[in-house]
């Protein structure tokens, strides 16, 4: 058995002060990543023959 597999971690720095601005940039990334990653795997990944597994931060428990 062959397998050929990648592992790519995108790290962003988290911000546990509410008033800090620099939290929502990060949370937007996140969410914006989770948004890519669904729509990823839902329309391409399978023609792709691909198997995609993916996490993210806790960060994005807050994104309302």
């Amino acid at each position: 058995m062959n397998a050929t597999a990648v592992v790519i971690t995108f790290t962003v720095n988290n911000f546990h002060d509410q008033t800090d601005p620099k939290l929502a940039k990060a949370m937007a990334w996140e969410k914006k990543f989770i948004e890519f990653v669904e729509d990823f795997v839902a329309n391409k990944a399978e023609e792709k023959g691909m198997i995609i597994a993916y996490s993210s931060e806790v960060s994005c428990n807050y994104l309302n």
